[in-house]
């Protein structure tokens, strides 16, 4: 499909919430996509430019669930909607991402880093603002273990041991 055929597409799908891109190589999203987006997954999009998915939280303010794997992104996109939940972005370039990056997702209960080129793990934020699982095995990350967190089940020991 050209990238004119899903652009077109998209404007017309007034109500879209769900939107699959996968392996169709586009430089950048479809345009106009309806603000009523909920789960955008777009993988495998090779030729995919790190600028593309910025901004976000302006054009899709109730986006839920992101999936952007397999793209060869080298950077987090910027200005990501902070209604975000699911954050899957493995299989890409990236090395680095800010520490304060989980506290600009309120709501997120999965932060997906597998597979990466990332060199230490993304902090963790405010562990009592809910569960949050973190994953980031597969990353040389030096010094440390393959990372899979839940934060709820580490507050729920610690919150043990000082009863005793």
């Amino acid at each position: 499909m050209k990238e004119d055929d899903l652009d077109y597409l998209a404007v017309r799908a007034k109500n879209l919430e769900s939107l699959t891109v996968i392996g169709c190589n586009r430089k950048r999203l479809p345009c106009n996509l309806p603000t009523t987006l909920k789960f955008l997954h777009f993988a495998n999009n090779s030729h995919l430019s790190d600028d593309a998915l910025d901004d976000l939280a302006d054009k899709l303010p109730k986006l839920e669930k992101l999936v952007i794997v397999g793209n060869a992104l080298k950077q987090l996109p910027k200005n990501l909607p902070s209604s975000l939940k699911k954050l899957i972005v493995n299989n890409n370039q990236i090395e680095e991402l800010s520490d304060k990056v989980i506290d600009q997702f309120p709501k997120l209960t999965l932060l997906d880093m597998r597979n990466k080129k990332l060199k230490k793990p993304p902090m963790t934020g405010d562990p009592l603002s809910g569960s949050l699982r973190v994953e980031t095995t597969g990353n040389s990350i030096p010094n440390s273990a393959p990372m899979s967190v839940n934060l709820n089940a580490q507050i729920k020991k610690e919150l043990a041991y000082l009863k005793k």
